[in-house]
């Protein structure tokens, strides 16, 4: 997960790629759990979350990301499970919450463009 999450870091340029290695910490994340059947579920989804992960990183770039992978990589290394469900539940809603507004903007600039304006 460390050298993972180095990578992470290293990757912050190249959209795919730091996708790819995202998608990888996920999956060492499973391992870590050591639970076989979520590991399972997560390899079966993961190339249909991959496209969406990759736009929102196109849309709201990598800092969201690192810093939640960080908060959990601590909660793991501390063996601190309710701290990284806290964290995952934090991401989770702040991933969320930049949802909601990328949608008013877009949303927003659809309008002005039907009307044949500008946003803003």
């Amino acid at each position: 997960l460390e050298k993972n999450y180095e990578r992470m870091q290293r990757e912050t340029d190249n959209y795919e790629q730091y996708v790819h290695t995202d998608l990888e910490f996920h999956m060492l994340v499973c391992a870590c759990t050591q639970n076989t059947l979520a590991a399972q579920i997560y390899n079966s989804y993961e190339n249909l979350i991959a496209p969406s992960i990759l736009h929102t990183t196109e849309t709201i770039g990598v800092g969201n990301g690192l810093k939640y992978h960080s908060l959990l990589l601590e909660a793991i290394r501390n063996r601190d499970p309710q701290k990284a469900q806290a964290v995952m539940r934090e991401h989770m809603e702040n991933n969320l919450e930049q949802f909601k507004k990328l949608a008013a903007v877009q949303g927003k600039d659809a309008r002005a463009a039907e009307r044949g304006g500008e946003a803003g």
